[in-house]
């Protein structure tokens, strides 16, 4: 059940970051890969409660667009299982932007059950 459990987990967080993914543009101007990682608070509808940037890029454009990015997804898709709605109340996501356009979401994540 662990490996069933552990492959919707993959499965939501991938929903999730595309989302977010699709609503993060980029700033102008900006060069070389970025990174950043935010934590996001949610509600059980996939509200944004709020986000704290745990590791800032050391670009707070870049770092601000990201966290516009995941306001602008609101409401995030989530599980429907009540054990692991309550795994992703609480989501700590990396996310790159190699080059130009849109961000993309590194491979790594981590829910507040990984803690």
């Amino acid at each position: 059940m662990e490996k069933q459990n552990r492959v919707l987990r993959d499965a939501m967080v991938s929903r999730i970051k595309s989302k977010i993914e699709q609503n993060t543009f980029r700033p102008e101007g900006l060069s070389g890969d970025l990174r950043t990682e935010i934590e996001i608070y949610l509600l059980p509808t996939g509200e944004v409660l709020s986000t704290t940037i745990v590791r800032s890029s050391g670009n707070g454009a870049y770092d601000n667009a990201v966290q516009r990015g995941i306001y602008n997804s609101a409401p995030l898709p989530m599980p429907t299982d009540p054990v692991l709605l309550r795994e992703f109340l609480t989501l700590r996501l990396p996310f790159t932007s190699p080059g130009k356009g849109k961000t993309q979401s590194a491979g790594d994540r981590r829910t507040s059950a990984d803690d």
